[in-house]
């Protein structure tokens, strides 16, 4: 790096890449039904697990097409006791496979083949490259002996080893930071990045095995091709949207990763449930947005879980009598989530008459870095179970009765929303 500057700055979407045969090919969309899903456990590593599940007994020969993603994939073909990884820098548009057979694998995220494994992508971008190739310990012979459904619990065991204790780095993570924000041009993104033109293309081989203008060229492509299925855009709006120079140029570019151009896609689109009633491009995506989104918040919310199981102080925001927010600095005890909060306090003090009359309240607890924001409704405790759980031996100073006082109590504070900010992650929603 030119100037000793190393990071992208903020954060966006996660980048997830489209695979659509059940839109691409008929034949692929009455006969086998494909799927994803995303194990939290994974997540920083790898987009998806995904499996090509056979929907009949019958032989059937049929092309399936993979579309350009960045990604290299782990690759199991369960029938002919095949796994290895394998990765296209452009779009494979005659990939022959054979119903009944059995494939699954995991797509991983650009960079972490050359993370978790030590080699170059380019090892296994446009070839396939055996496992033992590079795990020479993954015992092949045995993964086949299983019966299917165990061999891919041990495929996750395997991979939840591979990562476990590692953190993503900045290449790994490429892809997430410009997901939205594609930079326009190759000049745009050396500047962005802070490296030579003849550092980054070194750097790209090394760690996609693409170079830096094909790096654009499927973030781009992937961003238009997430655009038509979810956001239900016409090839107009995606037009203006991604800044292309003009409708030429975005149609060819569309045409060549997929086959199709973006309004032959979208009448494919549309005509798909004739094909697969059970299987749609949006219901795919919809369910992995959502799945991402659940995966990620989940991530953060036990961060800040275990954040606040540590910390001892927060401030109380409450209505007073007079109807204006009042902030108070607060005690927590016995605190192990975000979704209860608990206080102590007494039952004459101005916080409890205050929760009296209005029982909503905000609370916030942070340190140098992060922040938790939640809004709930707080419930005045008096029961001797709940007065005992939340004692702690310095209140004997407080409370001259001790745990029994009658006018000590316990304030437990319930979330509806939260929004957190930990580690430069953020996360919003509903408890």
């Amino acid at each position: 790096m030119s100037s000793g500057k190393r990071g992208l700055i903020g954060d966006v979407d996660m980048y997830y890449p489209l695979q659509v045969p059940f839109i691409l090919n008929q034949i692929s969309a009455k006969h086998i039904l494909y799927k994803e899903e995303t194990p939290e456990s994974l997540c920083d590593f790898i987009i998806c697990l995904w499996e090509m599940q056979p929907l009949t007994g019958q032989s059937i020969a049929a092309t399936h097409i993979i579309l350009a993603d960045g990604c290299i994939d782990l690759v199991v073909d369960y029938r002919h006791r095949e796994i290895g990884f394998a990765g296209m820098s452009k779009t494979l548009f005659d990939d022959k496979i054979q119903v009944p057979d059995r494939h699954f694998g995991v797509r991983m995220k650009p960079g972490a083949f050359r993370q978790l494994s030590g080699l170059p992508a380019g090892k296994a971008m446009d070839k396939f490259l055996p496992i033992n190739a590079v795990f020479k310990d993954f015992d092949v012979a045995m993964f086949f002996t299983l019966p299917i459904d165990k061999a891919k619990i041990a495929f996750v065991t395997f991979l939840e080893k591979l990562v476990q204790d590692k953190k993503a780095n900045e290449f790994t993570t490429l892809f997430d930071k410009f997901s939205e924000s594609i930079p326009a041009t190759t000049s745009e993104l050396y500047e962005t990045l802070h490296y030579s033109p003849r550092q980054c293309q070194r750097l790209f081989k090394e760690h996609f095995g693409l170079s830096p203008q094909m790096v654009l060229s499927i973030l781009r492509f992937q961003r238009c091709l997430t655009l038509l299925t979810s956001k239900n855009a016409t090839p107009s709006e995606v037009l203006a949207t991604m800044n292309y120079y003009d409708q030429p140029h975005f149609i060819n570019d569309f045409k060549k990763n997929i086959g199709l151009t973006p309004q032959e896609y979208l009448t494919a689109q549309n005509l798909s449930h004739i094909y697969n009633a059970d299987v749609t491009a949006s219901s795919i995506i919809s369910e992995n947005n959502l799945r991402r989104e659940n995966t990620m918040s989940s991530k953060i919310i036990n961060k800040s879980s275990e954040m606040i199981k540590k910390a001892s102080n927060a401030h109380l925001g409450v209505v007073d009598e007079n109807g204006y927010p009042v902030v108070m600095s607060m005690s927590l005890t016995n605190t192990e989530s975000i979704s209860e909060v608990y206080m102590t306090t007494t039952l004459d003090s101005n916080k409890a008459v205050c929760l009296k009359k209005n029982n909503k309240a905000s609370l916030c607890i942070s340190n140098e870095n992060d922040n938790i924001t939640l809004v709930g409704e707080i419930e005045i405790c008096t029961d001797q179970e709940t007065k005992s759980k939340c004692w702690q031996n310095w209140f004997n100073e407080v409370y001259e009765g001790g745990e029994t006082d009658p006018n000590y109590c316990v304030l437990k504070f319930t979330t509806k929303r939260y929004k957190l900010f930990i580690g430069y992650e953020t996360a919003e929603g509903c408890l």
